[in-house]
C-alpha cells in the first residue's frame, strides 16, 4: 500500500513539474509550448541556416574569382588594344 502511495505521489509529481515546465513557463515567457519536444527541430533549423550560409559564402568564393578573372581579361583586352590598332591601321581600315 505504502508503494502504491509513493508511486501515485511520483507520478503526480512528475506531472505537475512536466505541466509547468512546458506550458506554464513558456506561456509567460511567450515562447511556444512544449519547447521539449522543439529542440530537435531548432537544432535541424540551426544546421539548415549554417548550410545556406556556407553556400552563400562558396558562392560569393566563386563571385569574387569570377570578377578577377574578368578584370584580368580586361587588362589582357587593354594591353591587346594597341596591337589591334596597328593591325587595322596598316589595312588601312579606321
Amino acid at each position: 500500500m505504502v508503494l502504491l502511495r509513493i508511486l501515485e505521489l511520483t507520478f503526480i509529481a512528475l506531472w505537475v513539474m512536466s505541466f509547468v515546465t512546458q506550458i506554464v513557463i513558456p506561456l509567460l515567457r511567450g515562447t511556444p509550448f512544449f519547447p521539449f519536444f522543439r529542440t530537435k527541430r531548432t537544432l535541424a533549423d540551426e544546421l539548415t541556416q549554417v548550410r545556406e550560409e556556407l553556400d552563400q559564402e562558396r558562392l560569393r568564393g566563386r563571385i569574387q574569382a569570377t570578377k578577377l578573372e574578368a578584370d584580368f581579361l580586361r587588362w589582357e583586352n587593354v594591353l591587346a588594344d594597341p596591337e589591334v590598332k596597328t593591325q587595322t591601321e596598316e589595312r588601312g581600315e579606321k
